[in-house]
Order: structure tokens, then C-alpha cells, then sequence
């Protein structure tokens, strides 16, 4: 799993091809993002982590509303989830719920009914 440094964006899992078809005929591979898999990122901007480990589940809990905890050398120790009344009044709002469904009756469920 791979987070930025500036945007605290989370690339999680990539989807790769494969050459034989997976058992359920399908040919895409789901595999953990990491710095060897993905050619063209600047290790510099981004913290590699692994997706089974502690910081790695709290980062897809969390994500987007967390905020880095780093050590003395700049490493990605752990992180702190932002509730959503300590977003600044800048910061464009996230949403935090799910519209609400509109619940409908359906129709000609029992056409047999019907007079």
C-alpha cells in the first residue's frame, strides 16, 4: 500500500493481467500497490506500507480523514483520524453519509392481482 506525503492519497491495490486465465475464467490479478509495481513514482513523495500490517488496516479505516504521525526520520509511524468538525472552514467538505435511498413500491410484483 502506498500513501502520498502531501495529499495523504491512498493507492491500496492495482489490477495486473495475467497470462492464464484464474480459476472463474477471469484474467485480472488484484495485487498490493508497491513502489516495484508501479514504474514513474518518486519514492520521495510517497510512504510504502504493508496492507496486512496494524498502520496499513488504520489507513483504510480512516482514509481520507486521517493525519500523519511521523518519527525523526520522516517515516510513517501511524496515523490520526480527523473527525469532521476539525476540518478547516478552506477545506471543501467531504461527504460523510450516503444520500438517502428513495424506497419504492414495486410494481407488478403480483400481476395476478390486478384487476
Amino acid at each position: 500500500m502506498l500513501v502520498h506525503k502531501r495529499t495523504m492519497g491512498v493507492l491500496d491495490l492495482i489490477a495486473v493481467e495475467v497470462s492464464k486465465p484464474l480459476p472463474g475464467g477471469d484474467n485480472i490479478r488484484l495485487l498490493s500497490a508497491t513502489m516495484q509495481s508501479l514504474d514513474g513514482l518518486d519514492p520521495a513523495e510517497w510512504w510504502e506500507i504493508r496492507r496486512d500490517s496494524p498502520l496499513g488496516r488504520k489507513c483504510r479505516v480512516y482514509y481520507p480523514l486521517m493525519e500523519p504521525i511521523l518519527d525523526e526520520s520522516g517515516a510513517l509511524i501511524d496515523v490520526r483520524p480527523i473527525q469532521a468538525d476539525e476540518l478547516d472552514a478552506g477545506d471543501d467538505p467531504i461527504p460523510l453519509q450516503r444520500p438517502p435511498s428513495i424506497r419504492r413500491r414495486p410494481k407488478n410484483l403480483m400481476p395476478f392481482l390486478k384487476r
